[in-house]
């Protein structure tokens, strides 16, 4: 049997729990006081599309007695300025929905988000998770969207990560490899960890002035989430190594894989291959593992295919 590397994931940022909380503090305590100005506006003039809008991305609440949720807000904003790109772009981010009698899909959301703004970087690149698409007239590839957003905000590390997902692109007339771009992804942002597993994957490099192998790389996944499964498995994939100074076997960080993500089949696969192990309290046997890895993916012929698309 051999072992699984998984290099796909598509996570944007991650926080630490405390940095979480404190953020979350202090934005309800901003927010709180924030609201009122909204309704407070919102009860003067009720066609005020930017507190509509301000009122949604605060969560929505009560204007003169009605409770209204944050796509409705949305929607309130729209009626009253159908050209209000931020409103869309959001909108859009709910999921989408009907305005003034129109049916809008959230990648619709966005093309109206770019109708209004054309160097909207957040919505070129939500459009291109999106797949794509039309834009007054003109057809983007999922590629060109990253494309766009990466021409308005060069700094943009989500969009150069999918970039390098999608197998890198031209920017400015300058062609850039996938690897490339997991680079200019860390150089934007040093803490981006679906970053530094992909640029693992890639085999690593140079970030700044210093190189990483893949371990290193997977490493520093970690050291920024440290319940990024996927990086746990690729980390026992290339047969172990050290997090924040803490060596982990191949076994141990398929373990660690497992606690993160228990439904990780890539995973279960592995740990059987190194004989099995104990993953949250609970032993599983070589053929456990294997049983669980076939009962998830629905038989041996399922399991080939799944096994060559990860593989």
């Amino acid at each position: 049997m051999v072992a699984l590397m998984d290099p796909f994931s598509r996570f944007v940022f991650f926080l630490g729990g405390n940095v979480q909380n404190t953020i979350q503090r202090n934005r309800d305590s901003i927010m709180n006081s924030k609201t009122k100005d909204y309704v407070k506006a919102l009860e003067v003039n009720p066609k005020n599309a930017g507190a509509w809008f301000s009122f949604g991305v605060a969560g929505g609440g009560t204007v003169s007695g009605a409770t209204l949720s944050k796509k409705q807000c949305f929607i309130k904003a729209l009626e009253a300025n159908p050209r209000y790109a931020a409103a869309w772009y959001n909108f859009g981010l709910a999921g989408g929905g009907t305005v003034s009698g129109a049916t809008f899909s959230k990648k619709q959301c966005y093309v109206k988000a770019l109708e209004a703004y054309p160097k909207y970087a957040a919505a070129w690149y939500d459009f291109g998770l999106a797949g794509g698409g039309t834009v007054s007239s003109a057809s983007f590839t999922e590629i060109q969207c990253y494309g766009k957003a990466l021409e308005v905000y060069p700094k943009y590390a989500a969009a150069w990560n999918n970039l390098g997902l999608a197998g890198g692109g031209t920017i400015n007339g300058m062609r850039i490899s996938n690897k490339q771009c997991y680079v200019k992804a860390l150089e934007a942002d040093p803490k981006y960890a679906a970053a530094w597993n992909h640029f693992g994957v890639a085999g690593g490099g140079t970030v700044s002035g210093a190189t990483f192998t893949a371990k290193q790389c997977y490493g520093k996944a970690l050291e920024a989430y440290p319940k990024y499964g996927v990086a746990w498995n690729n980390l026992g994939f290339a047969g172990g190594g050290m997090v924040n100074g803490t060596p982990f076997s191949k076994k141990q960080c398929y373990v660690k894989a497992l606690e993160a993500k228990p439904g990780y089949v890539a995973a279960w696969y592995n740990l059987c291959v190194v004989g099995g192990g104990t993953v949250s309290s609970a032993t599983f046997t070589k053929k456990q593992c294997n049983e669980k890895v076939l009962a998830m993916l629905q038989g041996p012929s399922q399991w080939k295919r799944e096994a060559h698309h990860l593989n």
